[in-house]
């Protein structure tokens, strides 16, 4: 009697489970209060609900007269008729002003009225039957939708003899009539009051009331609690329920799309590894009938086709070995790239030596295939044009993240390139690769001639330019 009904709460799903503990927290807290209150008069709850079981067993009262006092006219249908079928005579009333009346022209044996109402509330409606000499003795049930304590301060001020939370259990509320009917209800006096005194939240209220009626009212009080508690236990294990269910779904459909995962990261290696496999095919071919041109000019085509195959088998070959298949390392793919590109023309790496300045910038296989052609074309032309008769010098690569993606910059110190030419509107092939390659993937490009050769292609981020 003396410990508070312990309210458990969920440690589930973040946001909603925090204001469930909320609330479960003020409940547990509201309830401590109530319970501290009703504690002196314990002994007396367990006869006084024994008396309201035999009340409720033993009484007949038909043809009684019960005033029903509600502005929801579904509510109020329902109440007329659960008493109707305990043969009780009812009058509905919308407001306290309308009960009032009812109640002076015809007096009923029982007021049940709802708290929150238009022009009179129930409070105010119960505190004018208490104050009228022809209804003193009237017993007034008040129906809330408020488990405040101060609201039931106010009741208990009001001159409330019980009051039921809603939604109220049916049994409940014919059992508080059948025990109000059975044991009539004494006026008060204002000169001998009881007094009770209560703190709740820091404030402290004395109420003024007759021994039975604080005693009903905090017998309420309890019961309330009790039913709203067992109610929040239960919709803690129906939470609790939802989300262990929750939980196995999660669960399993997240086993289901892992292994989905894995096998389409299985079908995307297959892939790549079968399109290098093509590529490298197409290469040796190239490489074949190179093998059989003796012409310089007619061999450097087939040499120029066969290294932009290789540029885009490479990056499948990265794609297909590398541990994350949304992407390559960069900085790695240049650097083979370019070694194959020196044995292709071959030169010395003495002699023009190779710089690289990479930064670890993503770039997917949509990004990568048009860099990585860009890259050889460009490194091509280095070779074979900025260091004739073997002049020495150096190329720089370097990959670097802007505001808006990513700058690619291909420079070489070699002899420069030639005023008079435009490399948008060209006849060289590579150079016509790498401006529409450009554009494609959504960059732009320029060329800086003050110091040898250096071209830049500024880039989108991935996935934001490709066409």
């Amino acid at each position: 009697m003396n410990e508070c009904p312990q309210i458990l709460a969920a440690e589930d799903s973040p946001t909603q489970v925090e204001r469930l503990e909320r609330l479960l927290e003020r409940a547990n807290g509201e309830l401590g209060d109530a319970l501290r209150t009703i504690e002196a008069f314990g002994a007396f709850i367990i006869q006084e609900q024994q008396q309201v079981s035999h009340a409720g067993k033993s009484a007949t009262n038909p043809g009684a007269e019960v005033l029903v006092v509600e502005d929801s006219p579904t509510q109020a249908a329902q109440i007329e008729y659960l008493l109707q079928k305990r043969e009780f005579r009812v009058t509905v009333a919308a407001n306290g002003r309308e009960g009032l009346a009812a109640a002076r022209q015809r007096r009923p044996a029982v007021v049940i009225s709802d708290v929150m109402m238009p022009e009179m509330d129930g409070y105010q409606l119960c505190r004018a039957v208490k104050d009228d000499p022809t209804l003193e003795d009237v017993p007034v049930i008040l129906l809330t939708m408020l488990s405040d304590p101060e609201d039931i301060i106010r009741g208990l001020k009001a001159g409330a003899d019980f009051y039921l939370t809603k939604p109220y259990d049916e049994g409940h509320l014919l059992a508080r009539v059948d025990y109000l009917l059975a044991r009539p209800v004494r006026p008060q006096r204002e000169d001998v009051p009881e007094q009770l005194e209560a703190s709740f939240d820091g404030e402290r209220h004395v109420v003024s009331a007759d021994h039975q009626r604080i005693l009903n009212v905090m017998l309420s009080t309890y019961e309330n609690s009790v039913r709203q508690n067992r109610e929040m236990v239960k919709a803690k294990g129906d939470i609790q329920v939802f989300n262990d269910a929750l939980d196995e779904k999660v669960t399993v459909r997240t086993q289901e799309l892992q292994a989905a995962l894995e096998g389409k990261e299985v079908l995307l290696r297959e892939i790549h590894h079968r399109v290098k496999n093509n590529l490298q095919v197409i290469s040796s071919l190239l490489n074949m009938q190179a093998r059989r041109i003796r012409d310089p000019e007619a061999l450097a085509p087939f040499q120029d086709s066969h290294n932009r195959v290789k540029s885009m088998a490479l990056v499948h070959e990265k794609l297909y070995r590398s541990g994350n298949l949304a992407g390559i390392r960069f900085d790695e793919y240049i650097r083979d790239l370019t070694t194959h590109l020196f044995r292709s023309y071959g030169l010395s790496p003495r002699a023009v030596r190779m710089v690289y300045a990479v930064a670890d910038v993503p770039l997917d296989i949509d990004i990568a295939v048009p860099c990585g052609l860009i890259v050889n074309e460009l490194v091509s032309n280095a070779l074979k044009y900025a260091f004739p008769e073997g002049r020495e010098g150096e190329i720089r690569i370097g990959l670097r993240a802007t505001s808006c993606g990513c700058a690619l910059t291909v420079s070489d110190t070699g002899i420069g390139f030639p005023e008079d030419l435009d490399f948008e509107n060209t006849s060289s092939l590579g150079l016509q690769l790498v401006c529409s390659l450009t554009r494609q993937i959504g960059g732009c490009i320029s060329l800086d001639r003050t110091a040898g050769t250096a071209f830049t292609m500024d880039l989108p981020a991935p996935g934001r330019g490709v066409k």
